[in-house]
This record gives structure tokens, sequence and C-alpha cells, in this order.
């Protein structure tokens, strides 16, 4: 009765109407009006206008700009602000009913097949909306299918791709594209459901449904994405018959899709979807219809399921620190170039070597090969310097001891410490070390990168072969190089919950470093990026002798955005419209460069909204006392939740929690989350007048519990995310 009463009183403020015969005078229609996508998340800039056109694939459809809830029997959204949809002659038909509860408001009844028109306007804040089409019966489930088992196919269309998927520390995907036909016999049949036992995450998304050569865009899966940026994730843990030995990391993950059919009859229809799969691994359609993970030695037909390299080759592949060489080739026996060394290196420290194009350094390294870049990357940081002062010998195999030398001045130029050198009298071909090469291979053997050949030969002018060097980049990764690989939570934060006291700049300048700290300020929580500049120039700069600059919206779009950022060593985030803030950021991909330069050390902090977008989710207040969930940046792998004294907002986030018992939440008021050197506190001034709060909150087998966490003192991190 309760959630009657509140559908009721959602109606009523909303003041939503179906179409009842009304009409205004023409309107004139954009030409070049977009399609909009069912079940596709959109963004509105504050005060702007946008027109799109749409062919009804229900009788009705819902507009709201949060995602549709279950209130009773019925499913219902909140309005759009400011919306009206036409026919085709440009007559205004009306607003786009937010529910399709008949006893709270008229459905809005469209005809199957023909076209409309929507325009949407924005007021001061922007808006989200999502066009969703509703059916009234309830679906059937038909995994029998022979037609649509025979028509699936699997394909590898894209790599390396950057989405963040919210709860993912996984930034970079491989992306498969899976086809399959099948024949639908009934209305509203959803049809199939693919498993993937896989021992990782995958996610899906991009789902496109051909019905009798008719495509409509469906996100019809368990879960909605937040933006259009963002991919499904999909994914439940339970045992799956059809594999034995079924572990607790076996992830089996179902994707269901409706089949519309008009008039019950019959129709073709063809599904296609992307699967993202983390970067490097691969996955293959088994003859039971289902996905699974690719073995090493199924991927590359020259590597054997039991070699003493198999192991390390994976690694190496599935990192993407080495490529096959071919299309089902890895050869292992093969010895590798100084140019394909190099690459590897560079693959290491995931260079930007698109910054090498115009550059040359040696006359046998000419600009455009495959291999030029990251030669020229190696020439610059000190990797290498050649074999002579205008030589490199990109197609010389690389030796034993060319290898030492490689690792040993990378390890420099990453400030790794490495072991004091070995004694390798014991050898009896050390006089055949080179004297450049000579301490690189003392250090290579004490640091166990390098072993003999024999108990008494170490071959330091032979060729290192492709399985040998798979093997010691392995070792040299996990040994050394992963402990100071940039980790976006192991980075500097100050995210403020609410005012903490005008210390907070001072502890800032302090994360940084240094006295003088330059400032990025980043005000895209408000209609005018620049408010609020001036008290953070006043703070920071007046009063503290900081130096800043202002993140534009004309900066996203352009090679500015990253400069900015780069040249950073401070950014805030001001408060106000999380919303428009994170639509913003991922529009051009500003949110990824934001992450990794928090993974390289610049001090992120934020306050409200500010504090929201670092998180990997973030709760966030909007109109009228109403509460989200929204995908932050993901560099703290927590829900920030600032304001955390309003009951309402705390639980919105305990609800995301208890619908994944991964997340841990972080209520914080008056107060900041301070996270560095991989270390947390609760941060506020001392004798500041409000009573600092924070709270963590976590599921545990079903039920929300709560910890407080108001301490100034220094406590590890992983306390934080491990209650």
């Amino acid at each position: 009765m309760k959630r009657r009463f509140l559908a009721l009183l959602l109606a009523a403020f909303l003041g939503v109407g179906g179409i009842g015969g009304f009409t205004v005078n023409a309107t004139d229609i954009p030409e070049d009006c977009e399609t909009i996508e069912f079940d596709k998340k959109y963004w509105a800039e504050p005060g702007e206008t946008y027109w799109y056109k749409f062919e009804a694939p229900a009788p009705r459809c819902v507009f709201t700009d949060m995602q549709i809830d279950e209130v009773g029997d019925w499913l219902h959204g909140w309005d759009v602000v400011s919306h009206r949809y036409y026919d085709e002659n440009g007559n205004e038909l009306g607003t786009i009913s937010s529910t399709n509860d008949p006893d709270v408001s008229e459905w809005t009844e469209f005809e199957v097949g023909k076209t409309y028109y929507i325009r949407v306007m924005a007021l001061s804040e922007g808006t989200f909306y999502t066009l969703s089409p509703i059916r009234d019966t309830e679906a059937t489930v038909d995994n029998t299918n022979e037609g649509y088992k025979r028509g699936k196919s699997l394909e590898l269309t894209e790599e390396n791709v950057e989405k963040f998927v919210a709860g993912n520390t996984n930034t970079k995907w491989d992306v498969y594209t899976v086809t399959d036909s099948f024949s639908v016999g009934t209305e509203n049949e959803i049809v199939s459901t693919d498993f993937f036992v896989l021992p990782y995450k995958v996610c899906f998304g991009d789902s496109k449904l051909t019905v009798n050569m008719r495509s409509t865009t469906y996100t019809t899966t368990d879960y909605t994405a937040q933006t259009s940026w963002d991919v499904l994730s999909t994914f439940e843990k339970k045992p799956y018959s059809g594999k034995e030995n079924i572990t607790e990391d076996d992830y089996v993950q179902a994707a269901n899709h409706y089949a519309y059919v008009v008039d019950g009859e019959a129709a073709t229809a063809i599904r296609s979807y992307r699967v993202y799969v983390p970067a490097g691994k691969r996955i293959k359609l088994a003859e039971d219809g289902c996905f699974y993970d690719m073995p090493i030695n199924e991927r590359f037909t020259d590597v054997s399921a039991s070699a003493w390299y198999t192991e390390a080759i994976s690694w190496a592949s599935e990192n993407k620190v080495m490529n096959g060489m071919g299309e089902d080739k890895f050869s292992p026996a093969t010895a590798l170039t100084r140019a394909q060394f190099v690459i590897i290196l560079a693959n290491i420290e995931g260079a930007n070597l698109s910054v090498y194009a115009d550059k040359q350094s040696f006359s046998d390294v000419p600009k455009g090969r495959w291999y030029s870049t990251a030669i020229e990357w190696a020439k610059d940081k000190g990797v290498t310097s050649g074999v002579s002062d205008d030589r490199f010998a990109p197609n010389d195999k690389v030796t034993r001891q060319q290898l030492a030398r490689f690792l040993c001045t990378y390890a420099e130029l990453r400030n790794i410490e490495m072991p004091e050198g070995a004694d390798l009298s014991g050898f009896t071909d050390q006089s055949k070390i080179a004297d450049w090469a000579k301490e690189s291979m003392e250090t290579a053997v004490a640091a166990g990168l390098v072993t003999g050949m024999t108990e008494t030969t170490l071959a330091p002018r032979d060729n290192a072969t492709r399985a040998q060097i798979s093997l010691i980049i392995k070792r040299f990764y996990e040994g050394y190089l992963k402990a100071v690989t940039p980790s976006v939570d192991m980075g500097n934060y100050l995210l403020e919950g609410g005012g903490c006291g005008y210390s907070f700049y001072d502890e800032l300048i302090a994360l940084s470093g240094k006295e003088n700290p330059h400032v990025l300020y980043i005000g895209m929580a408000c209609s005018d990026p620049t408010d609020g500049w001036g008290a953070i120039k006043s703070e920071m700069c007046t009063w503290r002798g900081c130096t800043t600059e202002v993140l534009l919206l004309e900066d996203l779009p352009t090679d500015a955005a990253k400069q900015k950022i780069d040249a950073a060593d401070i950014i805030y985030v001001t408060g106000g419209s999380s919303r428009m803030l994170l639509e913003r950021l991922r529009r051009y991909g500003t949110d990824a460069i934001i992450r990794e330069a928090a993974a390289n050390g610049t001090v992120m902090s934020g306050s409200s909204a500010g504090a929201i977008c670092f998180g990997t989710y973030g709760t966030s207040g909007i109109r009228d006392d109403r509460f989200e969930n929204l995908y932050g940046t993901g560099c703290v792998n927590v829900i920030i939740a600032p304001h955390g004294n309003e009951s309402k907002r705390v639980d919105e986030m305990k609800r995301l929690i208890l619908n994944d018992a991964t997340l841990v939440g972080v209520a914080v008021d008056y107060a900041c989350l301070e996270i560095s050197g991989g270390m947390y506190r609760i941060y506020t001034e001392e004798g500041y007048h409000k009573i600092p709060l924070a709270t963590r909150y976590w599921n545990e087998d079903g039920e929300i519990r709560s910890e407080d966490i108001n301490s100034m003192e220094w406590r590890d991190i992983n306390e934080l995310y491990n209650p």
C-alpha cells in the first residue's frame, strides 16, 4: 500500500498524461533528426534542445531520466523535464509517460511500426533520458531451438579497447562479436541463454536484434548501463551442469534478448552482440554452444600444454607483452630481434609511442617502420644507445648479454632497486661476457632473471629465444616490476564529503610533495565550468603560492585536456551536478586520462560531486530529495557517499551494496577520505567545530554491516576494502 501511495504521489508531481488526441500547430522538425536507440541512456547539456525519431517497436513506451523501477505490479520512472513528442507531420501529441500504471497515468499509446519524433529541452542542470519499450505479456523462454544453436558464430573484431565498467579494475578489453540466428514463433519470446564459463569476468553489450529484416537495439539484460559509454556487466556465480569440476571462480553469465513479433507471426531473427574480454584473454565457442576460456596450446598450435615455457607464454600473451608470430603460431624456439625486444619493453611500460613518429635517431631505423617509434622511445628514455652512434641494428638477434643490459637499464629507468651483482667465476665462459655487459649480467644472474644454460655455462653471446624471453620477462615483472607498477588505489586522494575546514588546502599541498604545486580546476559539475575557480585561485594561489588553470568544455575533445591534466600536480574537482560532471568526463574519454594521471601520482581531490567522481560508484543527490548511484571514474574501489548524514542517501548506497556483495561503501561528512601510499585515514581540520562522520558499509551474508572509521590514524588500504 505504501509503494502504491508513493506511485500516486509521483504521478501527481510529474503531471504525466497520455496523448488523449491532443494536438497543437505543426512544428518544424529538423531534417537530420537522429534515430534514438531504445534503452540507451542519453545526456542533454544545460539549455540545449535535442530532436530524435523512432519507429515504435511496441504499443507502449516510457521516457524516463532514471532506471525504471517496479512499484507494485507496474513499472515507474521519473519524468524528463520539458519533453514532447510529435507525429511525422510535426503535430504535437503530448508527453511520453514515465509509467505504465493505468491508475497513475494514462498509457502513451503508439502504433507499432509508425515513426514518431521527440524533442528534449534541458533546463539549467541538464538531464539524462532513456526511451524504453514496455510489453504487456509475460515473455516465454526457449533454450532448445536447434536453429538458434546452428546459427551461432564468434569473431574477434577489436583489441585493446578502452572501456570502464563499474566494479571492475580492468579498463582495456578485447572485443568479440557474436552473431546467431533463430526462428521466433510467439509474441515476446525470449530466445536463448548464452553461458560464459570462465575464470574471470567478461562483459557484453551493444546488442542488436533484427526480426524479419527490421533492426532494433536492445539492452534487455539483468542490469542497465548507466551511459552509452559503459558496457553491460551481467554475471552470477552458480554451478553449470555443462562443465565438470566447477570451482567458485567460475562465472556463469547469461544474456536474454526479446524478439518482439507483431500479431504472433513466425519470424526469422538475427541477433548480434559484443563480448568484452580482458585484453589479451581469448575465448572459444564450444560444440555445446557455450563459451569457454581458450587454453594457450589451442591458441598457439606450436605451444604444447606441458612445456617448461607454456605458463610464461600464456602470461606474456594475456598481458599484451608478446604477440604471436602469426594467426596461430608463437614460435617459441625462434630468436628475438633487438627491435622486437624493445617493443616488449615499450609494451610493459605502456608507452605513448605516437609522440615519436617524427623522430629519427639512427640511420638504420627509418621513420614509419613497425618498430621505429619503440626504438625512439628506448633511445629517449636511456634504455639503449644503439650499437654505435648512429646505428641500432634492429634486425640483429638479441643476445643473452644484450638482454641483461636492456633489463638493467630499464630497471634503472623505473627506479627499481636490483640486488648486488653475483659472482660469475663459477661459469667457465664468463670471460666471453663483453666489458659493457659484465655488470648487467652479474645483476641479472643475482636477480634470478638469467640462469645458466648448464651448471657451468652462461652462453652470454648466444641468441635468446622467444620462449626464454617470455620466462625472463615474467620473472622480471613478478619479482621486481609489479611492486612499482602504478596502481590507482595506491595514488594520492583527498575526497571531501562536506566542509572540513580550510586546512584542506594545506593538506593537498602536503600530499603533492611540492612547495608551489600546479593545480588544475575541474568545474564540470557546474553549467559554467569556470564557476568557483576564483575561490580556488584565492585559496591556492593568493594565499598559498600555487599556480592554477581551468579545464574548459572546449578542451575535452582536443589534446588540450590531456596536456592540462598531465601538467597538474593537483587536480581539484568542484561540487555540483554529479550527473553532468561524469557525463562530460566520459564523453571524450577524459575519465581515462584522469585514471592514468592518478596512477602516475597526481593528487586527486574534490568535494561532494568532486569526491563522488573518483569512486567506482558514488551516491548522488538529485532533485526533490532523490538519490541515485552513479558510475565514477573508478580510481578508488569504493562507493563514495558525501554528505553522509543524509539517511536517504545512505539507504540508496546500501541498496547497491545489497545487490553486489563485492562493493564497500564509505559515507563521509565534515571530513575527507584521504588515501596515500597504500594507506588511508579520515581527515578533518583539528578543532573544526563540526563533528566529522565516516562510516564504512559492506554486505555480509546478505545483510548490511557498518563500522565507524572516523579516525585520523593512518591504516592499511586493504582494511578499507576487506572489512
